[in-house]
């Protein structure tokens, strides 16, 4: 099973989980991935792999009873990754990604290459007439795997507070990855030729007229600015959005993007996804350059020097497809 439907599944069983007590919640699996994260944050020398074995989290020390070597680096494989499927499951309101994976085609990770196939179409003829032929659409392109890193650089005394930390540590690094990978995907799939459209006189005249102006798909996700979305979640005709965004109506998904200017309209039975799931490890030895703002000057700072540790949290994929349907439009 890929990670990404791995994701979904974990957050479809969690109302089952919770009415038949099952120890195996979805929860319980974000809290021990977050504790893994904790323990790769703080531990000592590199010793990540020994830090983790001694860790009393039930769920983690059973995985270790069956497999030694589950989170060493590149052996993310079985129960270790469930984990990580389940952390990436607890962000996927949040995750453009993972709701283009709602209605588009996932592939299998070992599969190199991918034919996309649209716009065929057939009609009925009447005896003896000529049977008319129409050419589908294919995209055979090759496709380049993106990896999105969310970087957390961390000082080793924020381990005094305990578990104030781990929640500090968790909160950090879901918003981190999915900042990271929707910005990814709309780097992906936005370029100097996406049809654009003006915004209309309001958030929901937007919606209708990006939807109109959209592809035919089977669903669609909208990534669009924080304050748009929080206007649409108080709108007459939403059916269950929140203000981070959620189900609009049956078929329409919203994810609210902080630092974005503009809309994006993507059909997303259009499109492909290969998802190769989520890994950690740490650096304590690396040249880090830091910023106080994404716009403002950079400074390289040692975390040898500074007694810090980098946590890295890396997701590798691929999104591609059939990408004209694609719509962006001003935000409101």
């Amino acid at each position: 099973m890929e990670p990404i439907q791995a994701a979904f599944i974990h957050r479809a069983r969690s109302a089952l989980d919770m009415a038949v007590g099952s120890i195996e919640h979805p929860a319980a699996k974000v809290k021990a991935f977050s504790e893994i994260a904790h323990r790769i944050a703080v531990a000592e020398h590199g010793q990540t792999h020994n830090s983790i074995a001694t860790c009393t989290n039930s769920i983690v020390k059973s995985i270790i009873e069956k497999d030694a070597n589950a989170f060493t680096s590149g052996a993310w494989n079985g129960d270790a990754a469930e984990l990580a499927a389940a952390f990436v499951g607890s962000i996927a309101e949040g995750s453009i990604l993972d709701q283009v994976a709602r209605y588009a085609t996932v592939l299998p990770v070992g599969q190199r290459r991918a034919l996309i196939a649209t716009g065929s179409a057939a009609s009925n003829v009447g005896e003896g007439e000529l049977k008319a032929i129409r050419k589908p659409g294919l995209d055979a392109g090759d496709i380049e795997p993106v990896k999105v890193a969310a970087l957390l650089v961390l000082s080793r005394e924020l381990d005094r507070f305990g578990g104030a930390f781990r929640k500090i540590l968790e909160t950090e690094l879901s918003k981190s990855v999915t900042r990271g990978t929707n910005a990814a995907v709309v780097a992906a799939l936005v370029d100097s030729s996406t049809a654009s459209i003006p915004s209309g006189a309001d958030p929901i005249e937007t919606l209708r007229a990006g939807l109109q102006a959209a592809g035919a798909s089977e669903g669609y996700v909208i990534a669009l600015p924080a304050g748009d979305c929080a206007w649409l979640a108080t709108h007459s005709a939403n059916r269950g959005a929140g203000i981070r965004g959620g189900e609009f109506v049956p078929g329409v998904h919203l994810v609210a993007v902080d630092d974005s200017q503009s809309w994006t309209f993507i059909p997303a039975s259009r499109l492909a996804i290969r998802d190769w799931g989520l890994e950690l490890r740490s650096a304590e030895h690396a040249d880090v350059n830091m910023a106080d703002s994404p716009e403002g000057p950079s400074q390289t700072v040692s975390l040898f020097q500074t007694n810090s540790i980098c946590l890295v949290a890396e997701r590798l994929f691929l999104i591609g497809g059939d990408k004209t349907g694609v719509v962006v439009a001003a935000g409101s």
